[in-house]
């Protein structure tokens, strides 16, 4: 079971580690409707393997944090989780010592807003993938949100936090 989180909301996918595209910087799992996964590895700072107790028995899992200490992206062992790779997993990988942790703060990027706002929604429209969209905020050197701030807002626009939890109070 993996789990990825920010301060909006909390994903959690249960599937198999299986059909991996691994590079220096990046990776993919892609198992449609099961996991699905994109791995940012050069943002990965430090990993952890945990063992808690809770009422109901052991826990364990690896979690992986950036630089700044955040969690980046947490996997629990389930009852359907084979233990002796797992185990085998964590002997290759774990440790002999515990290097102290060195945290660094997280810089705010400095992005000079010099694109087209006609041609970065051309390209934004003409796109057929989800994950086209980091191609297209490198092409013209913008973040996210100067990105959702260029556009029409039938592409992007600002909704309450508490919006999702209105659509899904809805939708019962």
């Amino acid at each position: 079971k993996c789990i990825c989180r920010n301060e909006y909301a909390v994903h959690e996918q249960v599937g198999a580690f299986t059909n991996q595209h691994l590079n220096g910087h990046a990776g993919l799992i892609l198992n449609p409707r099961a996991l699905d996964l994109r791995l940012f590895l050069n943002q990965w700072a430090s990993v952890f393997h945990i063992k808690e107790n809770t009422t109901r028995s052991e826990r364990q899992s690896i979690q992986f944090f950036d630089h700044q200490g955040d969690a980046l992206l947490k996997v629990y062992a389930t009852d359907n989780t084979d233990m002796a790779a797992w185990s085998e997993l964590l002997a290759r990988f774990i440790a002999d010592e515990n290097t102290p942790l060195e945290l660094k703060a997280g810089d705010a990027p400095v992005v000079q807003m010099r694109a087209d706002a006609s041609v970065v929604e051309q390209e934004w429209r003409a796109m057929t993938d989800v994950h086209q969209f980091f191609t297209l905020l490198k092409r013209h050197n913008l973040t996210r949100q100067q990105a959702f701030n260029l556009v029409a807002d039938d592409l992007a626009c600002k909704v309450s936090n508490s919006a999702l939890a209105q659509i899904l109070e809805s939708a019962q």
